[in-house]
This record gives C-alpha cells, sequence and structure tokens, in this order.
C-alpha cells in the first residue's frame, strides 16, 4: 500500500465510495477498510474480510481461512506506511496466531508505533476474541 492511499483512508473525508475504489484498486489482495482512526502513536482500521479476497483462494478448499502471511503481510505494509523513515522493514517477531479469521469477519488490526525501539506492534481482535499479534522491526 502507498502512502497516497493511506492518506486517503486517513483523511477525515473519507467517503465509502472512497474506501469501494481503493478496495478494487487493491486488486483484492486487501479487505474493506471500513474505517480508519489516528491517535497519537496508534492506528486502528477496522477490516471486513471479504470472501473474495484473494488470500482465501485455496486455504482451505473446504473451509477457507485467512493465512497467517497475509496478516503479516497487511500488518507490515500498513506498518511501513506509518512510521518515520528510514522505514525499511527487516524482520517480525512474537508473531502469534490465536484464532483463526474466515472470510467476511470484521476484525479491527490496531498497530502500536514505538518510535525509540523503531517497530510497530500489531493486533487483529474483535470483540475481546485476539486472532494475531506480532511486532514488525523497522531497520535503522
Amino acid at each position: 500500500m502507498n502512502n497516497e492511499l493511506l492518506n486517503a483512508l486517513l483523511s477525515q473525508e473519507m467517503t465509502s465510495e472512497l474506501s469501494n475504489q481503493t478496495f478494487e484498486q487493491l486488486e483484492k489482495q486487501w479487505p474493506k477498510f471500513v474505517s480508519v482512526e489516528k491517535n497519537d502513536n496508534t492506528l486502528s482500521l477496522l477490516l471486513h474480510v471479504t470472501e473474495d479476497v484473494h488470500w482465501f483462494t485455496g486455504h482451505f478448499p473446504d473451509k477457507a481461512v485467512l493465512p497467517g502471511v497475509a496478516q503479516v503481510h497487511w500488518a507490515v505494509e500498513l506498518a511501513k506506511c506509518i512510521v518515520s523513515t528510514p522505514n525499511t522493514f527487516s524482520s517480525v517477531s512474537n508473531v502469534k496466531f490465536k484464532k483463526m479469521i474466515f472470510p467476511n469477519d470484521r476484525t479491527v488490526l490496531t498497530l502500536l508505533i514505538n518510535e525509540v525501539k523503531n517497530t510497530v506492534s500489531f493486533t487483529y481482535k474483535s470483540e475481546g476474541i485476539i486472532f494475531s499479534t506480532g511486532t514488525v522491526l523497522f531497520k535503522r
């Protein structure tokens, strides 16, 4: 995701139409962004993980599940857009997958920026249920 798209999502004037256009532009690689809030060092995104997100294809044929690699990918790409420079990805640590995300689930992705450590911690959760967590480290 590029900064222009993220800035559009973060703007106060984000509309359902903009969200849908952005979703189409991202070619089904991303969930639908229902809402976005930025406060100090935290970014919270309400995501609707629609059934046509391409990550579900083949994972698994009998019961689709959002792969962990997709969750990490989304967190890393969004984190790269919000950290101050330099924002060169280094690694991911402390990743834990606790519950599965299914097609048409809604989840809140929270990104917590730690400028001192040059990290962004992520959490996917919904109604008190934590789906996954981890920390993205950037090179200095």
